[in-house]
């Protein structure tokens, strides 16, 4: 996995530029993706398991035989990882586009696991927040009534 920020830290050996919006630090024809709303939410679970993120390290080395990969992973882990456990765990890796599968050709039986995707998360600073302290509403319905408010005057 790749992270980047951007905003006043050093991107690449330069400082950055700061700006209002945020800007993908990386090259548009790079072939990288922005993933947004529930796909990103779905690839955030997918991640937040670190089976799986010791899986995508250990296939950023090169594709590994499925029942390899559950020895590694087993030694790696000091837990007991067979084939099915494993595979439990590259369902979704699959399903979120981050791995693949294909025949071994030296062994028609086994599975070759490859990794498919890289996957790097962005942030970009807000800044300050003002200081203006805001007063809290008291109930529950206050609240409901003061965003319906305000995002009555934001479609304005």
């Amino acid at each position: 996995m790749q992270y980047f920020y951007r905003g006043e830290a050093l991107v690449g050996g330069t400082k950055a530029e700061k700006s209002r919006a945020p800007k993908l630090v990386f090259e548009p024809g790079e072939g990288w993706q922005t993933v947004e709303g529930g796909q990103a939410a779905e690839l955030a679970k997918v991640l937040a398991d670190p089976v799986r993120r010791a899986v995508l390290q250990l296939l950023d080395h090169g594709p590994m035989r499925q029942f390899e990969l559950a020895q590694v992973v087993s030694r790696a882990l000091g837990k007991r990882y067979g084939d099915s456990l494993l595979r439990y765990h590259l369902h979704p890796l699959e399903r979120a586009g981050l791995v693949g599968f294909e025949t071994d050709p030296r062994n028609p039986r086994s599975k070759l696991v490859y990794r498919k995707a890289d996957v790097r998360l962005q942030v970009h600073p807000r800044g300050k927040p003002p200081l203006k302290f805001r007063k809290l509403p008291k109930t529950p319905e206050e609240f409901v009534r003061e965003l319906r408010e305000a995002l009555r005057r934001e479609e304005e």
